[in-house]
């Protein structure tokens, strides 16, 4: 809006005054006009910080926090107001941020270049962090970007491809060998059998003999868990109660667990859907389970819960098989279902067993996955997908 004001005889000096107070006022109407187009443009940067949904930060050289983004803010419990303008470093959650690396992030800041890294927090999960610097005109870097994607879910699943992978190659080796192990192991067995006709009353060759069958009979066995392991034959599928299958394990190794001090308790959803799944092989599944349950107590001595659900997907049976037992410790965790590989002395286990498992729940399109904590027991789940169809209720 234009004002036209007539001065008339207005003195040199104040119109002099008047055209310098236009002037400055014009200046600051236009610095307003700036400023608030600043700040629209700070709001607009930040609706495209907040919408990124992993974790971002904008620092200053001397890593004081210039912006973050809500995933930041959310994942660390904090208000904006804290963290601006304060290093990563003082802030109350800097230990635990998985942003907080030292050696990529001063290779950043020395050579200018964007760099990565994998940073396992303490709570187990895994970051890709990315730090992108931002250089002045002199090339020296003047502010950095980090960026911190989860990706503790695509480690799993990497983790399982390998798992399978591993298992379909040591199967088909185990086959083979198991073949070659059995066909001489019968001949001995057969030879032992003439030797123990023949011996007659020798009651000492007849123990020697009973040696020779009781080693080779133990041969045969982790013979039979290698071809097991190889799965070369699967077995039949039908729909079934999974509760059933449970409840047949359990009824089995009650009264031998009880004698030795472990109880087991269940907890069976009774409107459980029937399940596509082959019953001997599952039931070999949830046997091995509470054997290694079993054997993890301390002394035999120590209570087994067994649960089933449905998944909130609604897609799947969960079958969860918990003891409070002894624990796994974390080195030991992720080999738990590697073939061979057992923490029970020399004797007592082939290490097959929750390799053959893992391989028939896969076999079945479901999953097994495993939580513990040392000294406070250990927790199975298993997955099985349900069968489609009139055999799933709504709402169950």
């Amino acid at each position: 809006t234009f004002v036209d004001v007539r001065l008339g005889e207005t003195p040199a000096e104040m119109r002099s005054l008047l055209m310098s107070i236009g002037q400055q006022i014009g200046i600051t109407v236009e610095s307003l006009q700036n400023v608030a187009e600043l700040l629209k443009n700070k709001e607009l940067l930040q609706l495209v910080f907040d919408g990124i949904p992993d974790i971002m930060v904008l620092m200053n050289r001397d890593l004081s926090i210039r912006m973050v983004n809500r995933a930041y803010l959310d994942h660390h419990g904090v208000d904006l107001e804290t963290v601006l303008g304060r290093r990563c470093g003082a802030l109350d959650h800097g230990c635990d941020c998985p942003l907080m690396s030292g050696e990529q992030l001063s290779r950043a800041l020395e050579t200018g270049r964007q760099t990565q890294e994998e940073v396992r927090t303490d709570d187990g999960a895994i970051f890709r962090v990315y730090y992108y610097p931002i250089s002045e005109a002199s090339g020296r870097v003047q502010r950095i970007i980090r960026y911190a994607k989860d990706i503790t879910l695509e480690k799993q699943v990497e983790q399982r491809i390998q798992q399978t992978e591993k298992l379909a190659a040591i199967g088909q080796l185990a086959a083979g060998v198991a073949h070659e192990i059995n066909n001489p192991m019968g001949i001995i067995l057969c030879y032992a059998d003439l030797l123990k006709r023949q011996a007659g009353k020798a009651e000492r060759m007849h123990q020697d003999i009973d040696v020779i069958e009781k080693q080779a009979g133990n041969c045969q066995r982790i013979v039979s868990d290698l071809l097991n392991f190889s799965r070369g034959k699967k077995g039949e599928q039908r729909p079934a109660d999974i509760n059933a299958a449970v409840n047949e394990v359990v009824h089995m190794v009650r009264q031998q667990f009880r004698k030795r001090g472990t109880v087991i308790e269940t907890d069976l959803r009774p409107d459980m859907p029937m399940i596509l799944f082959d019953i001997d092989q599952v039931k070999q599944v949830f046997l091995n389970l509470l054997m290694n349950a079993h054997q993890a107590m301390d002394g035999g001595k120590g209570h087994i819960r067994i649960e089933t659900r449905i998944t909130e997907d609604k897609n799947h049976a969960a079958i969860r098989i918990s003891d409070d037992g002894a624990g796994i410790p974390p080195e030991v965790a992720d080999r738990i279902f590697d073939p061979f590989f057992s923490t029970k002395k020399t004797g007592e286990g082939t290490g097959l067993g929750l390799s053959v498992s893992y391989g028939i729940i896969a076999d079945h399109g479901g999953d097994i996955r495993m939580t513990s904590a040392v000294g406070q027991g250990t927790e199975f789940t298993v997955t099985l997908p349900i069968e489609p169809g009139p055999a799933f209720r709504e709402g169950k």
